[in-house]
């Protein structure tokens, strides 16, 4: 029975960091764009390349 919940906090415990490490890249790339519209654009990297020439 322990067993079991020491994996269930495991499990909880990964998916609270994977969403926190999401959020925080996602508010990274914001402040780094600038243009708020950009908040988790796929096409990112692409815009600013295109931006620099």
């Amino acid at each position: 029975m322990t067993i079991q919940y020491i994996l269930l906090g495991l499990i909880l415990a990964l998916c609270v960091g994977y969403a926190a490490w999401r959020i925080h890249k996602t508010i990274k790339q914001n402040l780094r764009c600038r243009n708020y519209g950009c908040g988790g654009c796929a096409f990112y990297e692409k815009c600013t390349k295109t931006r620099k020439k």
